[in-house]
């Protein structure tokens, strides 16, 4: 219950501010890997691994890291909660930034459409009494870094895909 008022506190919060935000220039590589080594000791307790792929050691981006970082650990998070898998994530930066998450599928009636909605769950007993409010906080955040997320299923994997032009 905690959990949930954060994060309604935290939402209520970011929409206030929203034209508050403040951006500075951040290496994207530097803060994935931050936020992967914050998750590394779960994953690692259960053998699973995080792998990490870039085209370029160095991307910039002109955005908010309070955010960015949420972003990425709600997807850590999530990916570590609701799949049994290794957690891919690649970060491409040639034509625009793109960051996708990909794991093994557990629930294969996820409701991709319906994933980033609040309170969206596919069945509170199987999700460990979550929310459903971590994805929405993702896009919310998402779309005020004048990002874009979409979710795909393909060969029961599930790819969570961000880009900024």
């Amino acid at each position: 219950m905690q959990q949930y008022v954060e994060h309604a506190v935290e939402r209520s919060v970011n929409y206030s501010i929203k034209e508050y935000i403040e951006n500075r220039k951040i290496n994207l590589v530097a803060l994935l890997e931050s936020s992967i080594s914050n998750h590394y000791e779960d994953f690692s307790n259960d053998n699973r691994i995080i792998n990490f792929e870039t085209d370029n050691r160095k991307v910039y981006i002109n955005s908010n890291k309070i955010m960015l970082s949420r972003i990425f650990d709600n997807l850590i998070r999530n990916a570590y909660k609701h799949s049994k898998s290794d957690l891919n994530i690649e970060l491409k930066s040639k034509n625009k930034i793109e960051i996708i998450f990909s794991n093994d599928l557990l629930y294969s009636d996820l409701d991709i459409e319906r994933m980033f909605e609040e309170f969206y769950t596919i069945d509170i007993s199987r999700t460990k009494g979550n929310t459903g409010l971590g994805l929405a906080i993702v896009k919310e955040f998402t779309n005020q870094l004048n990002g874009k997320i979409y979710a795909k299923k393909k060969n029961h994997k599930l790819y969570i895909i961000i880009s900024f032009n």
